[in-house]
């Protein structure tokens, strides 16, 4: 371990009677999400890796996570800025623009338990 801890990333919305609920299946369903990415990366699907980074900045700002939509965003610029030509990109430029994103996912959380409905 290299010693950084990073924080665990909570809902602005988690304690919020209207949207604790889906925030709480956005958290359960995550660990799907990261395998989704991570089969993408494994692949260099450039444009699959584009499309979740994408569609994460939207969901994540809408679920309250505002530091992980701002990550998603940057992914989303550093991804464009690599371009489209995937022949081009190497698998390690893409790993590294994908790590902050794939680590910040892992960090999503629930502060309190939710009862399963």
């Amino acid at each position: 371990m290299d010693g950084s801890r990073e924080e665990a990333l909570f809902s602005v919305f988690e304690h919020d009677p209207e949207m604790g609920e889906i925030v709480a299946l956005f958290v359960e369903e995550m660990p799907d999400r990261i395998g989704e990415l991570q089969s993408a990366l494994d692949s260099m699907d450039l444009e699959a890796v584009q499309t979740f980074a994408h569609q994460l900045k939207g969901a994540a700002g809408g679920y309250g996570f505002e530091q992980l939509g701002e990550i998603a965003a940057a992914t989303e610029r550093t991804l464009r800025s690599l371009g489209s030509n995937l022949a081009r990109i190497d698998h390690g430029a893409l790993v590294a623009a994908v790590t902050p994103l794939l680590s910040a996912c892992h960090r999503v959380r629930l502060s309190i338990p939710h009862a399963a409905a």
